[in-house]
């Protein structure tokens, strides 16, 4: 499942199924639109810094199926 800080989750255009599963209405990832479930929750500072210091987003993880949907 893809995870996405709430602040993103906020910014974008979410459809809330309940507290904390939401659908993005739309999601591209290389060119292709997908249209997933996700999880939305509060990243800390530090998983932000952590996720950063990767080279990676630090308000998104993405799931093994968007993966898979490419």
């Amino acid at each position: 499942m893809t995870v996405v800080d709430r602040g993103l989750a906020e910014a974008v255009d979410v459809e809330y199924t309940d507290r904390r599963v939401t659908i993005v209405k739309e999601l591209i990832v290389e060119d292709k639109p997908l249209n997933e479930k996700v999880l939305v929750i509060d990243f800390s500072e530090n998983v932000k810094e952590c996720l950063k210091n990767l080279g990676v987003s630090n308000s998104m993880t993405l799931g093994m199926t968007i993966l898979e949907n490419v």
